[in-house]
């Protein structure tokens, strides 16, 4: 069965309809399958890592395409085209926008799958010349890895403020600890603490009182305690880019089942480094 049948076949679902996020997601799936080096981590939001095509292919190659996972070695990215056969070649140069830092970097598509007419995903290998491609990828993938494992904490681990059930509470690696309070009827953000280590210090991005704020271990690391929210924390006097970006890598690779959650917190803190956020449910 060619590669095209078995996706028809995958995303037929046996006559149940998927949404196009669903039909997405089981598309970088399928160019997940072969067998890699390093693990690739998928990315909510349209407005968090694009790639800008500088030189390669032939024919009408779109400008912009979206990232939609990424990993030390290669990324998916989607394309929309005109319908036409995309040709990006063997070599391909491109400036890499994550959040509102950039790099240059040169890739090979490998491998290329069609959601529709117009739009395809491109499974691309990284072609690394230089350490600083993977210097930008570290900053960018570890928090990812960290969003992933995210999962939630039981009754009898939280702290007794947190336990009644207007309360999201996740714990994952690094460690990183997500707390979040809405509103049940509408889901609309009422408070938030992010707190996750960065390097030698502890830090955290909160949310309460409708504003946005950024805070860091006023010890040394081995002293502050990121299991205790707000623990020894001191806010900066301004937000800080590297804890924001830091954060919204975390919310960005969270696992889809908290997706409707985190997503208030990310569009706050996108909007904090002045990214586009038209597309963040996508």
């Amino acid at each position: 069965m060619g590669l095209f049948s078995k996706l028809g076949k995958m995303l037929s679902g046996n006559g149940k309809t998927q949404s196009p996020a669903q039909e997405a997601e089981a598309m970088l799936q399928e160019l997940s399958r072969d067998n890699r080096v390093h693990s690739r981590y998928m990315i909510q939001g349209d407005g968090v890592a694009q790639i800008f095509i500088e030189n390669g292919g032939q024919g009408n190659i779109p400008k912009m395409g979206l990232v939609r996972d990424l990993s030390y070695g290669g990324m998916a990215v989607r394309f929309d085209t005109d319908g036409r056969p995309l040709e990006l070649g063997n070599e391909v140069k491109g400036r890499m926008k994550v959040l509102d830092q950039e790099i240059m970097v040169k890739f090979s598509a490998v491998r290329t799958v069609g959601q529709s007419a117009r739009t395809l995903f491109v499974g691309c290998v990284f072609l690394h010349e230089a350490p600083d491609t993977l210097v930008f990828l570290r900053e960018v993938i570890e928090p990812l890895r960290c969003g992933k494992s995210l999962v939630n904490l039981g009754q009898d681990m939280r702290n007794e403020k947190y336990r009644g059930e207007e309360w999201v509470c996740l714990r994952g690696d690094g460690p990183t600890d997500l707390l979040l309070r809405s509103k049940p009827e509408s889901l609309e953000l009422e408070e938030a603490l992010l707190t996750f280590r960065n390097q030698d210090s502890y830090r955290e991005v909160s949310f309460n009182g409708g504003r946005l704020k950024t805070g860091r271990s006023a010890g040394s690391a081995g002293d502050s305690q990121p299991s205790s929210p707000g623990a020894q924390m001191a806010n900066t006097a301004h937000l800080d880019k590297a804890s924001l970006r830091h954060a919204a890598f975390v919310l960005a690779g969270a696992p889809t089942a908290v997706k409707k959650q985190i997503e208030p917190l990310l569009k706050l803190i996108l909007q904090a480094l002045n990214v586009d956020v038209r597309d963040i449910a996508a």
